[in-house]
């Protein structure tokens, strides 16, 4: 699986009110998890949203609401009742679904200065001497 099924299985398919997903990445089919029954909604608003060049767009069907969001690692598209409370929230699960993985952080280089030769140490003195 990719990261972006796997981030969409984790983040969307999951949250309470969201009745189906669909994904497509780059170069592969649309991949459908949920109620099959909106299968063919999701991917007419898929279309609607490659026609007009636009992201994201929102579609109103009676008493549901379809997402439609490209992110950088391809498609995503999302089905919530109108007014449920995910709805606010969807654009962001969309977004945090979508991100590419970041590449691992090599440790940081760092160059050692060359430290200043220190001169002749101070000499050692007693506090009887100090104050004469």
């Amino acid at each position: 699986m990719s990261t972006l099924l796997d981030n969409a299985i984790a983040t969307l398919s999951t949250a309470p009110g969201v009745l189906a997903v669909a994904i497509e990445e780059p170069g592969e089919n649309l991949v459908h998890l949920g109620d099959h029954a909106w299968y063919a909604r999701l991917r007419a608003a898929h279309l609607m949203r490659a026609e007009a060049d636009e992201s994201p767009i929102r579609v109103m069907l009676g008493q549901h609401v379809i997402v439609c969001q490209r992110e950088p690692a391809g498609v995503v598209i999302a089905v919530v009742p109108t007014c449920h409370p995910v709805s606010k929230s969807l654009h962001r699960m969309i977004r945090k679904a979508g991100r590419l993985p970041k590449p691992p952080r090599e440790p940081a280089q760092t160059t050692a200065k060359p430290t200043k030769a220190l001169g002749k140490p101070a000499p050692i003195i007693d506090a009887a001497e100090a104050f004469r």
